[in-house]
């Protein structure tokens, strides 16, 4: 960030790039509820974390601790904090609305672009900025979750700011560059774990391929992973020590070990690389186009000895590696490629296409971008918040709007979570689960407690003082997380679960199990093509339950 402060200070023309990267990043980021917004396109695949995130940044601004974010009770250390942190600083400047949930991301996407733009412009000329700033910003994954309330974003941003830095000084001589890139590796960090050392990766392979007057020493380089270690360490160095059994299995035998390195069933085929081709081929054809013509000139202009050159494709090379590596195929993670991708495009894709008339290729990719535009419902085109509703998230919000004084339980969920990030007085989720996967999904959660089968919900008040246990070896000293997630193997299994708690409503699809039996402890409330079951218990008290905006 004080290479991007100061880079604003010196070029005052580029206060109006970054206002005109946020206003078109911006577009319609109050339109879609949170979680509604499609992560993956091509799969139809809603943004179900950002219920996750704005649920943890809440509970720290309601007086929870920031140095631990927690969800329902339990603490969240699958990634460090920074996007709550700054959600939560957000929501206390701006109020409860969807702008400051989303305002982060927003912010680090303009940064990006305006960044590339400088890049470009020191590079070749502002022509060729302009052309790689416009491919970034009319990417279509790049528009959206510059819009939600995701890690995503803010460590790409980390890349870029860390890359810019050390594009400028590639010895890594002056302060400041060892400043920006120790700050970029360490956002990137902060936001998305491991995935933020990627621009250090950069910096090495770079070191060793350049030549000797171009590469920084390998002593300087040293004092740059200090530098990050400094800036990094000390919420990893909290976390582990207030939280140790928690940390490690969230942030590395789930996160790193699990997700990463043993992907799922459904994740194997097709290899990693391919599956992100289609995805930029399926999203966006035109910065995948100019890109691989780019690579095509930097590959050249690389064994000419141009630094410009080299670095975008150590940078290329490195990312298309950690793709590879992770074994996860998750279509967010080509917002780390999407940066590479646009300043290759831009910086050597452009020329190589229109030679001395570049500025040509800044208008084209401008009518491009309108283009997008009006084609808002294809896979390339720019939807500027718009996303099909979901049916769920407004009945749980009429629900909300109710003051119901007991438990909510959400069978069968279809709301992406959305059910978290309402004042509710409790919520609990009951997952089908017909062959144990769910509960293998997460292994300590069943162990702690968190997730149970139905049976053991059951048999919860005589097995309670065993959890309560086990989460105080774990540094949790709150029953909260306890039944956060129930599992039922069958209908008659979730008929006996219903049965036993005449005390909660419930929400479920109708034709589960038999409704007859329920009618006389519960009201029956058709809810589109859900049901509510309303115990004849609870009472309802609806002044000012749910004080949240109308766009949430």
């Amino acid at each position: 960030m004080i290479v991007a402060g100061r880079v604003f200070h010196t070029n005052l023309c580029l206060i109006p790039v970054f206002l005109l990267a946020a206003a078109v990043l911006g577009i319609g980021i109050e339109r879609a509820s949170i979680a509604a917004p499609l992560s993956d396109p091509v799969r139809q695949l809603r943004a179900q974390d950002e219920s996750i995130h704005v649920s943890s940044s809440m509970a720290m601004l309601h007086g929870g601790d920031w140095g631990t974010p927690m969800v329902m009770g339990r603490p969240l250390l699958f990634k460090p904090p920074l996007l709550q942190w700054l959600t939560a600083l957000s929501l206390k400047a701006l109020g409860t609305r969807l702008l400051a949930v989303r305002s982060p991301a927003l912010l680090f996407g303009a940064l990006a672009a305006v960044l590339l733009f400088q890049w470009g412009r020191r590079e070749a000329s502002p022509a060729a900025g302009a052309a790689a700033a416009l491919l970034l910003v009319s990417n279509p994954l790049w528009q959206t979750f510059s819009r939600l309330c995701y890690t995503d974003i803010p460590a790409a941003f980390g890349s870029v700011l860390a890359l810019f830095s050390f594009g400028c000084d590639s010895a890594l001589k002056r302060r400041r560059t060892l400043a920006g890139v120790a700050a970029g590796v360490a956002i990137g960090v902060m936001a998305k774990s491991v995935a933020g050392v990627l621009p250090l990766l950069v910096v090495v392979c770079y070191t060793a391929a350049a030549p000797k007057h171009f590469r920084a020493s390998w002593r300087r380089i040293g004092v740059l992973c200090l530098l990050i270690l400094f800036l990094a360490g000390p919420w990893h160095l909290y976390a582990w020590l207030k939280h140790p059994k928690w940390f490690w299995a969230d942030y590395v035998e789930v996160q790193l070990l699990g997700v990463g390195l043993q992907p799922s069933a459904v994740h194997r085929n097709p290899n990693p690389l391919e599956f992100y081709l289609r995805r930029l081929a399926l999203t966006d054809p035109v910065l995948l186009t100019f890109a691989a013509i780019g690579v095509v000139a930097a590959a050249r202009k690389a064994w000419e000895g141009a630094p410009a050159a080299r670095l975008v494709l150590c940078w290329l090379a490195v990312d298309a590696a950690a793709l590879a590596v992770f074994q996860a195929r998750n279509t967010p993670y080509l917002l780390f490629v999407a940066p590479p991708l646009a300043l290759a495009g831009g910086l050597f894709g452009a020329p190589a296409l229109f030679g001395k008339h570049t500025s040509a290729a800044g208008l084209l990719l401008a009518a491009i971008l309108g283009l997008k535009a009006i084609n808002g419902d294809t896979l390339w085109g720019l939807s500027f918040g718009r996303a099909p509703a979901i049916a769920s998230q407004q009945n749980l919000r009429k629900y909300c709007e109710r003051g119901r004084d007991t438990e909510l339980w959400v069978i069968a969920p279809d709301d992406e979570f959305y059910g978290i990030t309402l004042p509710l007085r409790k919520i609990r989720y009951v997952f089908p689960d017909p062959d144990g996967s769910v509960a293998k999904f997460i292994p300590h959660y069943a162990y702690l407690g968190v997730t149970m089968s139905a049976s053991e919900f059951l048999q919860l008040k005589m097995r309670q003082s065993h959890y309560l246990e086990r989460l105080r070896d774990w540094r949790v000293s709150s029953p909260a997380p306890l039944g956060s997630a129930i599992l039922v193997r069958s209908s008659a299994e979730l008929e006996s679960l219903l049965k036993s708690r005449t005390d909660v409503d419930y929400y479920m699809p109708p034709g589960l199990v038999k409704l007859e039996p329920l009618a006389a402890t519960h009201v029956i409330e058709e809810a589109g093509n859900r049901i509510f079951l309303l115990s004849r218990t609870a009472t309802d008290a609806p002044t000012g339950a749910c004080a949240l905006p109308g766009a949430w």
